[in-house]
């Protein structure tokens, strides 16, 4: 079993009932305790695996898995206490909880901002054994089972935003902010004047800028004249460039989508450029106007119009008959006074 050795006495436990895939030093849901008892201590073994290498005369032995020992977190008595809630309640609930041990460095202290050595793993809360009496300090003691793998690192110190670093707390008269838009600079908040030549906009701005840390983001940025309107874009860092999309508009009540936007035809009229087919009905409530048209094919049960043309000529029927004189004949009852016979 090897056991890593730290010198010093401060020491920084907490519990995390939420349980990441990846743990990171800083994820949310760690829940700290002042109420330690004793400095806790994390072993571990290794698996070592010896094998016969018939090239040579010696024995060949690769290190294996790396299994930790079982623990144990000792807390004052104190029912009240966040951490002994979350170690009580998973002992009964046979929950698995998540451990974080930080090993300050000697140096200033600060209960937030400590640095040192942490590790990380996650553990059962196997048993609870109180001690103590009227005349000794009361302990208990959680036994833990860890499960899966131990992660370690170096926590340093947090730095202090200063009013205006990436953004936070600028776009004043004092402070005007940073103004990189464009660039993969971290998450922030940007300052866009109106000359820049990135901005949508004909008037001075702000934009928020989100990037991952594989080289790869996105930016917002709105109108603050007139009504208001959004335009988003990405980014992905390519060499020493920055590759950036057109803006593109985020729809709203206030700015809806054109026909020419969504290549449709307005309510109002316009040219329908291709063909359109209607599979039940077409009602016209005034005119269909076809002076260039040709109909190919027609198949109605009944046309309702005072006059049919076909090719400038009239088409006759019983509600529509020639006149005597356009078919040049002598209406019945009409006196004849001229002509050849």
């Amino acid at each position: 079993m090897t056991n890593d050795i730290f010198v010093g006495n401060n020491v920084r436990v907490s519990v995390n009932p939420l349980i990441v895939e990846i743990p990171g030093y800083n994820d949310p849901g760690y829940v700290s305790t002042d109420k330690l008892a004793a400095f806790p201590v994390i072993g571990f073994r290794k698996e070592v695996q010896t094998l016969e290498d018939y090239r040579t005369d010696f024995t060949t032995k690769l290190s294996g898995d790396v299994t930790i020992n079982d623990t144990s977190i000792s807390l004052f008595e104190d029912s009240s206490d966040p951490v002994y809630q979350l170690l009580d309640e998973a002992l009964m609930e046979k929950k698995l909880l998540r451990f974080r041990s930080l090993y300050v460095i000697d140096g200033e202290t600060k209960k937030d901002n400590d640095a040192g050595l942490y590790h990380i793993f996650n553990a059962y809360v196997t048993k609870k054994e109180t001690s103590g009496s009227a005349n000794s300090v009361v302990t208990t003691t959680f036994n833990l089972s860890p499960d899966g793998q131990l992660f370690t690192g170096f926590a340093e110190f947090s730095v202090p935003l200063n009013v205006g670093d990436y953004g936070i707390g600028a776009g004043t008269e004092e402070i005007a902010g940073v103004k990189d838009l464009g660039l993969l600079t971290g998450n922030r908040c940007v300052t866009v004047d109106a000359t820049n030549s990135d901005n949508p906009y004909n008037s001075g701005t702000s934009a928020m800028a989100i990037q991952h840390p594989d080289g790869q983001g996105w930016e917002l940025i709105g109108s603050s004249v007139g009504n208001p309107s959004i335009r988003i874009r990405n980014k992905q860092q390519s060499g020493e460039t920055v590759t950036e999309s057109p803006w593109v508009k985020v729809y709203t009540e206030l700015e809806r989508p054109t026909p020419e936007d969504i290549n449709a035809l307005p309510i109002t009229g316009g040219e329908l450029k291709g063909s359109l087919t209607i599979q039940e009905y077409l009602n016209v409530r005034k005119k269909i106007s076809a002076p260039q048209g040709e109909i190919l094919a027609l198949n109605s049960n009944e046309i309702n119009s005072t006059s049919v043309k076909v090719k400038g000529k009239e088409v006759y029927s019983p509600s529509n008959k020639p006149t005597p004189l356009e078919i040049n004949c002598v209406a019945l009852g009409e006196t004849l006074d001229a002509g050849v016979f």
